[in-house]
């Protein structure tokens, strides 16, 4: 229950409006993305207690990246519109929307700036393959995904005496799975290099055969769509353009038969599609772990830096906003605020897509605007959470609360989530006084049964503790809802013993 005075602090904010699920602009799509992500990722693990792989999205744009200020947010404004400023970027090319369009465009650049020159260099041309299986619906997706990979293992083992008979250097892999009528698509689409002058009648014939043997034998079927061969398809630019855009594309190549791709499930389930939100959440599961793009040893016997290093020279520089620019709304290079606020108000329990809200402010309004919007969300978030009987948010909290917290954690575990995350809030604002590490000092010694994620801790060294593998990293534990586990709160919360 919550005192009158805090009831007023969260008063309405007219400003916000309805909620239309996201803004009316496109521009920030991605992080519309990035919200309903982190929604269906929470959600997942409230249901089953487990982590999907890449729920790390639900920190991207949201937790201090490593090294950054912890206490404060930044955006910075550049020509090319704002954008978030020493925040986490998550790097998970299936979940994150953010992140995939990011890896997607440096290897779609390092395709036509780095390998296919190199290619030519080399006298070698390519061949676009593509491989898939059939499947349905009702099928497990995930089973789908492992027969489709054990399938290639067989087939690319097998096809070995004939890489070597055409001069092949190597290839690059790269893994799409759009969602249809018939449920995940998953399909590779392969670059295959051979030597100019080498004879590949025939090859096509060869390759189909050994495909549908290799699919037969782990369990699966194959159609007349099941493999696909192009041959030369590096010969000249317009032939360069399509492979690259073959093998490397977000958003930009429609899925087939009325299918959708990842992020289109995404916008629908922002907007309170249940069915497609269980589409992703079910992707991800099939996919997780799945690497995207993999290009083996051939960047180096071509002599040129991997995909995942390059730095793409397609990328307009960004450049940033200076004080004196000349503009109708005079805008700081830096905008900042409080890393507390940013973090209640693009919470995962708000249904808007706070992080894209917030960059809109900052591009139409500055940082009045952006101070506005993040109050406004927050205050959403915390009017929400007492209308549900939740606990209201800790930084609505007086702070002789927090202080009072800091001395009993000594005396006593900490009795719920809610106070772990105060005691962690409390400690990131520099609450941590003499009294408070005597406090420490007495903890450690009062309570060595305490544990948490496997080892001996003291109630006070929660900030310390690592998430189980796969989980976020160290540096971002103040972030509770996917720092602890839930046994890690059951155990912190647990009475000592004798």
């Amino acid at each position: 229950m919550i005192d009158k005075k805090t009831q007023n602090a969260l008063g309405d904010d007219p400003d916000l409006g309805k909620n239309r699920a996201s803004p009316p602009s496109t521009r920030h799509r991605e992080y519309i993305r990035v919200g309903a992500a982190a929604r269906l990722a929470a959600s997942h693990y409230r249901e089953t207690g487990e982590n999907l792989r890449g729920s790390s999205v639900v920190g991207c744009g949201r937790w201090r990246a490593y090294g950054a200020d912890p206490h404060t947010a930044q955006i910075e404004m550049t020509a090319n519109g704002p954008r978030f400023l020493g925040h986490f970027a998550c790097k998970s090319v299936w979940s994150c929307d953010h992140c995939a369009r990011s890896r997607v465009a440096q290897t779609r650049s390092w395709l036509r700036a780095a390998l296919m020159p190199a290619m030519e260099e080399q006298g070698l041309n390519g061949a676009l393959l593509t491989f898939t299986l059939a499947h349905s619906y009702q099928s497990d997706w995930s089973d789908v995904v492992a027969k489709l990979f054990d399938a290639y293992t067989l087939f690319d083992r097998r096809m070995a005496k004939h890489y070597k008979a055409i001069g092949s250097l190597g290839k690059v892999k790269t893994l799409e799975a759009p969602v249809g009528a018939n449920g995940l698509h998953p399909h590779l689409h392969v670059l295959l290099t051979y030597a100019n002058e080498a004879d590949i009648t025939g090859l096509e014939k060869v390759m189909r055969a050994a495909w549908a043997k290799a699919v037969s034998e782990v369990g699966g079927k194959v159609n007349a769509h099941g493999f696909d061969f192009k041959a030369n398809c590096v010969n000249d630019y317009v032939a360069k353009m399509e492979a690259a855009h073959e093998m490397a594309s977000h958003g930009t190549k429609a899925a087939r038969q009325g299918g959708l791709l990842l992020g289109q499930l995404l916008d629908r389930a922002a907007k309170g599609d249940t069915k497609s939100g269980a589409e992703w959440k079910r992707a991800m599961l099939a996919l997780g772990g799945r690497m995207r793009f993999h290009a083996g040893t051939l960047p180096k016997r071509l002599g040129i830096e991997n995909p995942s290093d390059w730095e793409d020279p397609e990328r307009e520089p960004v450049e940033p906003i200076c004080q004196d620019s000349e503009s109708d709304i005079p805008r700081p290079l830096v905008i900042s605020y409080p890393q507390s606020k940013h973090l209640a108000a693009t919470s995962n329990r708000s249904s808007r897509s706070g992080l894209a809200l917030i960059l809109r402010a900052a591009a139409r309004g500055g940082s009045a605007a952006v101070h506005s919007m993040v109050d406004a969300l927050a205050n959403e978030v915390a009017r929400e959470d007492v209308k549900a009987g939740r606990v209201v948010r800790f930084q609505f909290w007086p702070e002789d609360y927090f202080q009072k917290l800091m001395l009993e954690a000594a005396q006593r575990p900490l009795a719920d989530e809610v106070e772990v995350e105060a005691y962690l809030h409390a400690k990131s604002i520099g609450l941590c006084g003499a009294n408070v590490q005597a406090a420490t000092a007495a903890a450690q010694d009062s309570w060595p049964e305490a544990t948490a994620g496997g080892r001996d801790i003291s109630p006070l060294r929660v900030a310390d503790i690592r998430q189980k593998p796969g989980g976020p990293p160290r540096h971002q534990d103040h972030d509770l809802a996917l720092a602890l586990t839930r046994s890690d709160v059951q155990n912190l919360t647990a009475k000592p013993g004798p």
